[in-house]
């Protein structure tokens, strides 16, 4: 099957290619893309913190990985690193968090409620 050009490069763009570690606090995660830009409002705090999350991040050597220099990540170039990767999203929201926003536009809250 040739997949159009357009429906991969959206996918590049919109889809969580891994999360960035906040510097102040480890239990948020920026969201960025395959070119590496931050996605818009996906700027998210757990109530754990995500590096005992397991099965949900993508190492082309392990299979799971966390380096806290680059961040988690959820998938690669190789195909079949995207194979279960919308099962491995919903078990990461499946875990206990907040959106809290933009990190140059923080919410009026503390963000300590609306956990999901």
């Amino acid at each position: 099957m040739i997949r159009h050009e357009s429906e991969l490069q959206a996918y590049r763009l919109l889809v969580p290619y891994g999360f960035e570690v906040d510097r102040d606090n480890p239990l948020i995660l920026t969201a960025f893309n395959r070119l590496y830009d931050e996605i818009p409002k996906a700027r998210i705090r757990f109530a754990r913190n995500p590096i005992h999350f397991e099965g949900i991040w993508f190492n082309k050597e392990d299979g799971i990985w966390f380096n806290k220099e680059e961040g988690f990540y959820m998938y690669n170039d190789n195909p079949s690193s995207r194979a279960d990767y919308w099962e491995r999203l919903g078990k990461l929201y499946s875990h206990k968090h907040v959106v809290v926003g933009d990190p140059l536009n923080p919410p009026s809250s503390n963000g300590l409620r609306g956990y999901v």
